[in-house]
């Protein structure tokens, strides 16, 4: 009985492993009873595409993820969120991604290009309490931006989040004078909604909204 218990475990073992390395997308298993996603963790690599690869971030990603909170395009559209070295930008990705991987199956993705360490930027869903909807974040170091990077891994999430996640509705929000994004929200298909804050004293953001 112990035998065969492990033989179905190593089966089971040995075909996710040839499934991460021809780069199949794996679905999320789902706990029924408080419905939280629970995903593979394993594998870190999440989709691959014609150009790129979409993996979970991890604390390793620091020194990126300064780099990225300092350039002038995050600050500009995105703000400033206090990331001032690599212990900052370590506990950013602590308190932000990891939680959401293990709190929703989800949440921002490193971008690569395949069979290159590099980052380039992120992608990624987000759960806000104030939002009804998961809603799609995106954002490239500045040499990385206008080469269809963004479209390219937004549109593959979007898929893989429909496939996988069951995820029927997105939001997206950004402020209005992010010309670059909303040209490419309304490119993957994205609509203009409505208007909200964040919080009381925040900027107005536009809302867009995308459904299958």
């Amino acid at each position: 009985m112990r035998k065969n218990h492990f033989l179905n475990s190593l089966q089971e073992d040995i075909s996710y492993l040839k499934s991460a390395l021809e780069g199949e997308m794996m679905p999320p298993e789902t706990d029924a009873s408080n419905k939280t996603m629970k995903h593979p963790t394993m594998n870190p690599f999440l989709l691959t595409t014609d150009r790129l690869t979409l993996r979970r971030l991890t604390t390793g990603d620091a020194p990126f993820m300064l780099a990225l909170h300092t350039s002038p395009d995050w600050l500009k559209y995105i703000g400033d969120r206090g990331v001032r070295n690599e212990d900052d930008a370590r506990q950013y990705i602590e308190n932000g991604a990891l939680i959401s991987y293990e709190k929703y199956g989800y949440g921002p993705y490193a971008i690569q290009l395949i069979d290159d360490e590099n980052v380039l930027g992120v992608c990624g869903l987000f759960k806000r309490d104030n939002l009804e909807d998961p809603d799609l974040g995106f954002s490239f170091l500045p040499e990385h931006t206008g080469k269809g990077y963004g479209f390219e891994a937004s549109s593959a999430l979007m898929a893989y989040a429909v496939q996988n996640w069951q995820i029927k509705r997105l939001l997206a929000i950004t402020v209005p004078y992010n010309q670059p994004s909303i040209g490419l929200l309304q490119k993957l298909g994205f609509r203009l909604e409505r208007t909200t804050r964040l919080a009381d004293d925040a900027e107005e953001l536009l809302v867009y909204g995308w459904m299958v």
